[in-house]
């Protein structure tokens, strides 16, 4: 959602909306909106006119409310720090920080849960909502009360930021995430888990534990959808590439165990079916992928549809257990517009030098493939967990830039820049060389300008995190 104040589009608008109404409080901030509209009907009005009304009706100045969450930029964090005596909270803080570049500490009201195992269950079991302002905002509501199992900071999802689970906290869900009963502290959970793992601050090698010790039990269909596709990406990109054959292994066994365990015909098995395929690399697992793929191996209430099957076949393709006859094959069966974009995918996937060369010329030169089908094989280019197969094309891929920049139609070369942008050859070399790039390019094209840095900021952080957790744990 994108929200507009005084001429400032701002992308965050819903949580800051959500914010304003926590900060003000729900019946505040309705009477507050009913006086605005009943003082301007059929008039024009500006932001101050309504934040007038909200502090009339409230009783809370929001000029430095405003000033702060409208018009500066960034991403707090919020954590807690608490002590325990005798299995109770002696003290509880709230602490706040924000990145280097936008150091804004906003004010902000937000809920604290505390989390406890009860026969199996955990539930909240103490809830405190305070006023965050600072750098620390000390708890009084919540000393005195029997320390839990999980500390939520922001539970409610009441505030804007990113949330750091103390080190108890995130042992306790590394096991048990899926325990939790209420959905949307599991959602929170879930949240803190990525946003700690994308800021190298924990090991991607362990959010995949969380994954796969929880997402079989998670019980919304959206939040496992969203969970096994950061779990990819942090497989494919984050997990350093001396661990990731063993740690692709290890997914691929835990996935394969849940898949077996799933209840046939859910939507828990297919997303489980897609994910081990994907991560099924090594002989053993790209055997039991091949047995499905041709029907000697049955996983009872699983539809060996097209589209399954295709996912079959390009995981096999990137695991080096299929190639150009088993595509053919394949094409005939389902001689289609959708069948020749899967091919397309399946055969950009196709490992070996000559074979990966081969195909990256094509795809930058030949203007004969449709722009969907195009978008479709620079994905399946971009595909599998071997990082070698990429690094090599990681020069040519700013020769060729370079060479169709202004040439070709806005969406070809967006699909050409973005879908084969070297973001699996992480490098220092490979970043240096693509802020080189952004930098030459400077202003002369905003959009291809906006796109790169967007990639680069992606291919940084997976440097930032392989660098921190280099492998071989």
């Amino acid at each position: 959602m994108q929200v507009n104040f005084d001429g400032i589009t701002y992308a965050k608008g819903a949580s800051v909306l959500r914010q304003l109404v926590a900060w003000v409080g729900q019946e505040q901030f309705m009477a507050g909106v009913r006086e605005y509209f009943t003082k301007h009907a059929w008039g024009n009005t500006e932001l101050p006119d309504l934040l007038r009304e909200l502090e009339a009706s409230s009783g809370r100045d929001l000029s430095s409310w405003g000033r702060a969450w409208l018009q500066t930029a960034g991403v707090n964090t919020l954590g807690a720090e608490f002590e325990v005596s005798g299995g109770e909270y002696s003290s509880f803080a709230v602490v706040q920080s924000a990145p280097e570049g936008y150091p804004t500490l906003r004010p902000q009201r937000i809920g604290v849960g505390v989390y406890t195992d009860e026969g199996g269950v955990i539930r909240r079991t103490a809830h405190a909502e305070i006023d965050v302002d600072g750098e620390r905002t000390e708890v009084p509501e919540l000393v005195g009360a029997a320390a839990g199992d999980i500390v939520l900071v922001n539970d409610g999802d009441l505030g804007y930021g990113k949330i750091r689970l103390d080190e108890s906290s995130f042992a306790v869900a590394k096991e048990r995430l899926a325990d939790v009963e209420d959905s949307l502290a599991r959602v929170l959970l879930w949240g803190a888990a990525w946003e700690g793992t994308r800021d190298a601050e924990i090991d991607p090698r362990d959010f995949l534990e969380i994954v796969l010790s929880n997402v079989p039990r998670e019980t919304t269909s959206a939040v496992v959808s969203m969970t096994l596709r950061n779990a990819r990406t942090a497989l494919q990109t984050y997990v350093a590439p001396a661990d990731r054959a063993a740690v692709a292994e290890k997914t691929a066994a835990r996935a394969l165990e849940a898949l077996e365990a799933a209840e046939p015909g859910s939507d828990m098995q297919l997303q489980l079916a897609q994910f081990f395929a994907f991560a099924a690399k090594d002989g053993k697992h790209a055997g039991i992928v091949r047995e499905v793929y041709e029907g000697r191996r049955v996983l009872e209430g699983l539809e060996l549809d097209e589209s399954m099957k295709w996912t079959l076949l390009q995981s096999l393709v990137s695991a080096g257990a299929a190639g150009e006859e088993d595509i053919a094959e394949m094409l005939a069966a389902d001689d289609t517009a959708s069948g020749a974009e899967q091919a397309a995918a399946a055969r950009a996937g196709i490992l070996g030098e000559e074979s990966r060369a081969r195909t990256f010329e094509r795809l930058f030169t030949d203007r004969s493939i449709p722009n969907l089908t195009l978008r479709m094989a620079a994905a399946g280019f971009q595909g599998g967990l071997d990082s070698r197969e990429h690094a090599r094309f990681a020069d040519e891929y700013f020769r060729r830039l370079d060479e169709i920049k202004g040439k070709l139609s806005h969406e070809v070369t967006q699909t050409l820049a973005r879908g084969l942008y070297p973001m699996r050859a992480v490098s220092p070399e490979t970043v240096a060389a693509s802020r080189a790039y952004i930098d030459r390019i400077g202003d002369s094209d905003a959009a291809l300008k906006r796109m790169l840095l967007e990639s680069h900021d992606g291919l940084e952080r997976a440097l930032r995190i392989q660098e921190a957790f280099p492998g071989e744990r």
